[in-house]
């Protein structure tokens, strides 16, 4: 309808300009144009000046006004029309950002198939419930997050995690919604379901991302206020100086600044869009400007630097203690823990087919461990300092078996049965593919200081660090004392982006001045926590996300320097010197403006060669605000 409409006032701007139309009922045809292409804008103007505010669209008016007072139809005429066509390259560059959103809330279908009461029924997504068993046929997109409980299929999930095959489920592994079943039926036990699922969260937090403006742009919009009384200025100098009004009209018709004021509004638009399609949500235009001046990055360990997966690598008993009856009780006692550490005790256990029970309490102690009560005993499994603060007995053996296997590159857990050390679990981790190379293009990009944040054993930690290429570890950390690391880098004046996926990395993320969750695994308050969310859990995708960062904010500053203030500078001088009349300025001034917006909608192609735009870290402009 809107294209339609522009394409109408251009139709009947070009046969008057051809004399083939030149009134209507009696009316300058030209005239009337300007007064109806120009009705929202002029209804904007008069708003802004009610609340007192000197605006854009009260420049174009007064501009507008001025050509028509002194008979210039065709120049207002043409300022409305190109007025309308930069608006509406504005709105498509938006409207990619909503598309993105849409794209994600479609891949959930309509009704899910759930067995209830020993029957397959069909309900809403909403009405999932929890711990449910949903039916998954071939060819259909799976509905909510769970665990395979039957069946054996291969599942496109590029959209979610990034690989570009799919990949074979069966019984045990994990499906994200927004999935695609390809092969045979699957039954999942839905666990995350509704608002919660991964489309969901992902959908919520591009929306979030809409109304977040950046410093930046609101930096341009202080700026555009100044813009009506300096064009006035100029345009009273230009008459005192010439006493032509038409030269006069053609410096106020080229001096309105539309090229300022959507210099950032589209650029960010387009590249927040890009960077959904690419599996980076950011959430708004302030973020992106803090991104672009990142000069330090911090990494949590397990499940961001490693994949996440631990595995029991040894168990070590004291006297008196069976290794499957030691990790049949830890097991138990980690049954409701979301830890990464804990699912793989729990994943041991069930291997070895222990029967293992629900405990009767649970307490969890982030960055500690977890205290429980199974089958009447009192459990803790933890580090060596959760241990010594529950005066556990065996403390020297625990702690020493904790350095033995800490020194070969494992995590090693302590288990304390009623007040005493029964034994240690060790559990590995694997360096995540591409770590290494990341921290390596982080480098090359500038970043000056790249560290670790973990609440691991000093010696799994330097470990993995060593295979990443980090010199820097703090380990053994609480939450708190994460949160605290952060906060002691943002004193030194660095500008900090905090990578991390659990539930313990949730108020480090939001205290940094950019926290970035890996969010495929990532727990849902470190993904609501956290300025971005990686959905495809490729660290290589930081020193690219960095990068097109910077090159946002060069290309909006570009645009600014460039057209908004260097065109606009040259065109009003030669309104003034008589080069531009009033309707070849219209055309120069809407020119400009196009050109910042097509400079815009360039964030949204690839870079030919790479996976994203990359700029040299000497050319990037640090961010301001």
């Amino acid at each position: 309808m809107f294209w339609a409409f522009t394409g109408a006032v251009a139709a009947a701007l070009l046969l008057y300009w051809l004399g083939v139309v030149t009134t209507l009922l009696g009316v300058d045809l030209a005239l009337l144009l300007t007064l109806v292409a120009g009705l929202p804008l002029l209804r904007h103007a008069f708003d802004d000046l009610l609340h007192g505010y000197l605006s854009t669209h009260l420049t174009i008016a007064v501009a507008a006004a001025a050509a028509i007072a002194v008979g210039q139809y065709v120049a207002a005429a043409e300022v409305m029309l190109i007025v309308l066509v930069g608006e509406g390259l504005e709105e498509l560059s938006v409207d990619r950002a909503r598309r993105a959103i849409g794209g994600f809330v479609r891949l959930l279908p309509t009704r899910v198939r759930v067995r209830r009461d020993g029957a397959e029924v069909e309900v809403a997504p909403d009405r999932v419930r929890s711990l449910e068993t949903v039916i998954v046929r071939a060819g259909e997109t799976v509905p909510v997050d769970g665990t395979v409980l039957a069946g054996r299929s291969s599942v496109q999930q590029s959209l979610i995690t990034g690989e570009p095959v799919p990949v074979a489920k069966a019984p045990g592994d994990t499906v994200w919604s927004g999935s695609v079943n390809e092969d045979g039926p699957l039954e999942v036990r839905a666990e995350q379901v509704g608002a919660d699922t991964t489309v969901a969260r992902i959908a919520r937090l591009i929306q979030q991302a809409q109304g977040n403006r950046a410093p930046i742009q609101r930096a341009a919009d202080r700026l555009a206020s100044y813009f009506l009384p300096a064009v006035v200025l100029a345009a009273g100098l230009v008459y005192l100086f010439t006493g032509e009004v038409l030269r006069t009209v053609a410096a106020l018709v080229v001096a309105c600044p539309c090229a300022l004021v959507l210099a950032t509004p589209t650029a960010m638009a387009a590249a927040i869009a890009r960077l959904a399609r690419d599996g980076v949500l950011v959430k708004g235009g302030s973020v992106m400007e803090r991104l672009a001046a990142v000069d330090t990055v911090a990494f949590d360990k397990t499940g961001t630097l490693t994949e996440g997966r631990p595995s029991v690598a040894a168990v070590s008993c004291v006297a008196g203690w069976r290794e499957e009856a030691l990790l049949e009780l830890a097991a138990s006692a980690e049954r409701p823990s979301e830890h990464l550490l804990g699912r793989a005790i729990v994943d041991e256990a069930r291997r070895r087919a222990l029967p293992g029970r629900d405990p009767e309490t649970f307490h969890l102690r982030p960055g500690l461990g977890v205290e429980a009560r199974v089958g009447g005993r009192e459990v803790m499994v933890g580090s060596p300092d959760l241990a010594r603060e529950a005066g556990s007995g065996g403390l020297h053996w625990a702690q020493e078996s904790v350095r033995r296997f800490g020194a070969e590159g494992a995590t090693a857990v302590v288990v304390a049965v009623d007040g005493a050390v029964a034994g240690v679990i060790a559990l590995r981790d694997s360096l995540r593919e591409g770590a290494a190379a990341a921290v390596q293009q982080l480098g090359e990009l500038g970043i000056e200081r790249i560290v670790m944040l973990t609440g691991d054993d000093p010696l799994a930690a330097r470990t993995i660090a060593g295979q990443a290429g980090i010199r820097e570890v703090h380990s053994r950390l609480l939450p708190e004392e994460k949160t605290a690391a952060i906060r002691d880098l943002a004193a030194t004046g660095a500008v900090t982006l905090m990578v991390g996926d659990g539930l313990n990395d949730a108020p480090s993320l939001a205290t940094a001045e950019v926290g970035l969750a890996m969010g495929r695994g990532a727990a849902d308050v470190s993904a609501e926590a956290a300025h971005a969310v990686l959905i495809r859990d490729r660290l290589e995708q930081i020193p690219e996300l960095l990068a097109f960062a910077r090159t946002t904010i060069a290309r909006i500053r570009g645009s600014i320097l460039v057209f908004a203030f260097g065109v606009n500078f040259a065109a009003v001088l030669a309104a003034a010197l008589g080069w531009l009349g009033p309707a070849a300025a219209a055309v120069v001034h809407q020119a400009a403006s196009l050109a910042v917006i097509l400079n815009a909608m360039r964030l949204l192609v690839p870079a030919r060669g790479s996976r994203q735009a990359t700029v040299p870290p000497t050319a990037s402009p640090s961010a301001g605000g």
